[in-house]
C-alpha cells in the first residue's frame, strides 16, 4: 500500500502492479515487465526491472 500510497494514480503504477513490485523487491528478484513506468522509475521502486521487448 506504501508504493500505491506514493505512485499510483492514472497512468502510473497501479494496485495491482504495485504488489509484484513489492514482492519482486522483497523476495530480491527482478520484475520482467513491459510497463513502461515501472522500468523507468525502478530505482524509485527499489527494484530491478527487465524490459521484457528486451528479452
Amino acid at each position: 500500500m506504501d508504493l500505491y500510497s506514493k505512485y499510483g494514480g492514472s497512468r502510473r503504477l497501479h494496485y495491482f502492479d504495485a504488489f509484484h513490485v513489492s514482492t519482486a523487491s522483497t523476495i530480491g528478484e527482478p520484475l520482467i515487465t513491459s510497463d513502461k513506468f515501472i522500468i523507468e522509475n525502478a530505482r524509485d521502486l527499489m527494484v530491478e526491472a527487465i524490459d521484457l521487448k528486451e528479452i
